[in-house]
């Protein structure tokens, strides 16, 4: 279809029916075992729309996901064997969950239960997930906080601007990892944007004005 029918506006290309793709499969190996997840969550996928193909990967759709340049990893996440929702890493036919940063959880959203850490986005190279992460209290705002993840250094919390009793949030990442950004609440509610470079944190601003 053509966007308002006008010359030269965008030209809208349909996704493959995703029902029909339900025979295939959507509980690929992890590190740990095979699994499928409980069928009330709606597995992530990935369309290539240059090879016409599309992929079920299965998962879950908390957080959101994310894609590395070269389209091999995706940044998503997933129902585990205990139960327990976690970030986690598609790469060749493989959903693995990298360790997460506490053990604290959050139940939030009944319909998925219990979680440890959502993904919200990969590095471009693929060697950086981040996203947010419940810590000992929970869904007390006092240990949600971003994370980053690499392969070298693990899972680990990035550090507050301030209001170490606020959550923060990483939603992206750019390409080789080195810059974050996302959001830091204050001390009195307000959602400020954040960047995180090089692992230090600094607000987002214009003017003096904060952006989110």
């Amino acid at each position: 279809m053509t966007f308002n029918h006008l010359p030269g506006a965008p030209t809208f290309i349909t996704a493959p029916d995703s029902a029909s793709k339900a025979s295939r499969s959507t509980s690929p190996p992890t590190a740990a075992s095979s699994w499928a997840p409980p069928a009330s969550v709606d597995p992530s996928f990935r369309w290539d729309v240059n090879a016409g193909t599309f992929d079920v990967i299965g998962g879950n759709q908390a957080g959101q996901c994310g894609i590395s340049d070269d389209g091999l990893k995706i940044a998503a996440n997933v129902v585990d064997t205990d139960g327990i929702n976690k970030a986690a890493i598609y790469e060749n036919g493989r959903l693995d969950r990298p360790p997460s940063r506490s053990r604290g959880g959050c139940v939030q959203q009944q319909r998925l239960g219990p979680t440890y850490a959502n993904a919200y986005g990969i590095s471009g190279d693929g060697s950086t997930v981040v996203g947010l992460s419940y810590g000992a209290q929970g869904c007390g705002s006092s240990t949600i906080r971003g994370f980053k993840w690499t392969a070298a250094g693990g899972t680990v919390a990035l550090t507050k601007v301030d209001a170490p009793s606020r959550a923060s949030r990483a939603n992206a990442v750019n390409f080789d990892g080195s810059v974050i950004v996302g959001w830091d609440d204050a001390n009195n509610g307000q959602r400020r944007g954040v960047q995180w470079r090089s692992g230090a944190p600094s607000l987002i601003k214009r003017n003096n004005l904060l952006g989110r």
